[in-house]
């Protein structure tokens, strides 16, 4: 992606000679998919950074 997020290539496959399908563009995805988009783009309107790392561990209390 570009500084501004346009995307400037996109990579679906590792040898277009031994296979032409194109998983980037041609593989079905789970419908939640769709949501990541929304989620990120309220997320930079709301002034968070794209460069914020957010752990998806699950912490557990000891108690």
């Amino acid at each position: 992606m570009d500084y501004d997020g346009a995307v400037r290539s996109v990579v679906g496959g590792h040898d277009y000679h031994y296979s032409q399908y194109n998983a980037a563009t041609q593989a079905k995805r789970q419908p939640g998919s769709i949501y990541k988009t929304f989620i990120f783009l309220a997320a930079l309107e709301k002034g968070i950074s794209p460069r914020l790392e957010v752990s998806d561990t699950v912490y557990h209390n000891k108690d």
